[in-house]
């Protein structure tokens, strides 16, 4: 009740004042006073936050109503008689109930921005196509299964977003929007693109990640003007070799696609400064990529490199991605601000004019770093570790471990606690369970012997840490270094 009375003082105050805007946002209304439709002054209203199930008719009463932002209500649907706003430009309805618009929207035929994502919509009207100075228009997280053909009459869209929706394809006309600058289809069900669409000549931002797309045609290289193309999440076996027409693109991401290699005329792509490759199934580069001067941002993660390719040496990053590679060395004179070999576990030294201002190598076999690294910041996981510990891993103990970060501080506890976890991985898990049962933190829970050899359940108390490490060791019949198998989630007896 106070609010609704709120609302009503406003409308009130707006009323006395002849007031052009008026701002009822996250008052939790359920309805609005009728009194609303009295201001017909008014060119702005936001209703933005409550909880509106329907909008009165006497909204319909604001001629002059130029921007409506009713977005995160519960809007149900709208009035049939929406489209007596004449002169509305801007329209936004987004986190709604919407299942339908009324065919009079189409009467909106000043409307410039219409924003309908996180609705329930499964279909537009066909009267959508007479918005004819519509340039921005959003049905992100919908429920539509296709676009109607009338759409080709928004002759002045220049941005178009239907990503999160079951979409099949792309409307068979979608050429004839000749602004259009912008499109985002992600997460369709997209596996083939309409021929007009290669015809659009502003179009500079296509994304279709997370389709079912097998295969590009060679028509998209007459898409001369695209600067930003992404692909990832697809089924493509092969890029063709028009993309090398493609030479404004700025940043092309093809990662999590089955490609096996790539076309050489990708090396014409003389403006691409991010690409992304990760996740395929590329087993080397070609030659042209040593003609990409302008790449700043590379990604080759998870694909079956067994040689980090020498074509990279001609290149300087920003940032280089190179984490879950087979590959056990990196080439030598590499440059890059920021390096990621994470979980290259073949990967045991590095080379001695590596150039790199930051490197993440969690998961890898490096114990040692090259005096060319002797400033640069270094990670685990993200999070940074001073050089020195790492520079004289003969030095790395447990009391490093233990005691190194702990102030006593619990606002940074938890960055403690994770970098001491780092050190571990550094310094190697065997090692530090020998340094534990040698200085009396491993307590044995349980061990049997196996025809493996023996096996033992451990618990290691760290100070300082909330919980404590419980790890399953094994030492191999006949040998004497133990081999940690994991780390158990919880505690069982051997035998079980």
């Amino acid at each position: 009740m106070e609010n609704w009375l709120k609302a009503q003082l406003r409308i009130e105050e707006a009323q006395r004042k002849q007031s052009n805007m008026l701002v009822l946002s996250s008052l939790e209304l359920k309805t609005l006073p009728g009194e609303i439709g009295h201001l017909h002054h008014l060119i702005e209203v936001h209703l933005s936050g409550n909880k509106l199930t329907l909008l009165p008719d006497s909204i319909c009463d604001l001629a002059k109503l130029r921007v409506l932002i009713v977005e995160s209500n519960a809007l149900e649907a709208l009035p049939d008689c929406i489209g007596q706003l004449q002169h509305l430009r801007y329209l936004n309805l987004s986190r709604n109930r919407l299942e339908s618009l009324p065919e009079s929207l189409g009467r909106l035929t000043r409307l410039d921005f219409l924003n309908l994502p996180h609705n329930r919509l499964t279909h537009l009207p066909a009267s959508i196509g007479d918005l004819h100075q519509l340039t921005f228009l959003n049905l992100d997280h919908n429920q539509i299964g296709a676009l109607p053909d009338s759409m080709a009459g928004l002759a002045a869209l220049g941005d178009l977003i239907v990503s999160h929706n079951p979409l099949a394809a792309l409307p068979p006309h979608i050429g004839q929007l000749t602004r259009l600058g912008r499109i985002e289809a992600n997460h369709t069900r997209i596996s083939v693109l309409p021929s007009s669409l290669f015809e659009l000549p502003a179009l500079t931002r296509l994304e279709l990640r997370h389709n079912q797309l097998a295969a590009l045609p060679e028509a998209i290289g007459a898409l001369s003007r695209l600067e930003y193309l992404e692909l990832a999440g697809n089924q493509l076996a092969h890029l063709p070799e028009s993309i090398g027409s493609l030479t404004r693109l700025i940043e092309l991401n093809v990662s999590d696609n089955q490609l096996r290699e790539l076309p050489e005329s990708i090396g014409n792509l003389t403006h691409l400064r991010r690409l992304v490759l990760s996740g395929n199934r590329l087993a080397h580069l070609p030659e042209s990529f040593r003609r990409l001067k302008n790449l700043v941002s590379l990604d080759l993660s998870g694909n079956p490199l067994t040689v980090i390719p020498d074509q990279l040496r001609d290149l300087a990053f920003s940032t280089l991605t190179l984490r879950n590679l087979p590959a056990n060395r990196l080439p030598d004179d590499l440059h890059a601000a920021n390096l990621e070999i994470d979980g290259c576990r073949q990967i045991t030294k590095l080379p001695r004019r590596l150039s790199a201002s930051a490197i993440s190598l969690a998961d890898t076999g490096i114990r040692a770093l090259p005096r060319s690294l002797a400033h640069a910041t270094l990670q685990w996981r993200g999070i940074d570790i001073p050089k020195r510990l790492i520079l004289r891993p003969n030095r790395i103990s447990l009391d490093n471990i233990y005691k190194k970060y702990y102030d006593g501080d619990n606002n940074s506890y938890r960055e403690a606690a994770m970098r001491r976890r780092a050190l571990v991985t550094l310094m190697g898990v065997e090692r530090f369970v020998l340094e534990a049962e040698a200085q009396g933190h491993a307590k044995q829970l349980d061990s049997d012997r196996a025809p493996e050899g023996r096996r033992r359940l451990l618990r290691i108390e760290i100070p300082f840490d909330h919980h404590e490490v419980v790890a399953l060791v094994v030492t191999p019949a006949g040998g004497d270094t133990p081999l940690v198998l994991r780390v158990p989630p919880k505690v069982k007896r051997c035998a079980e």
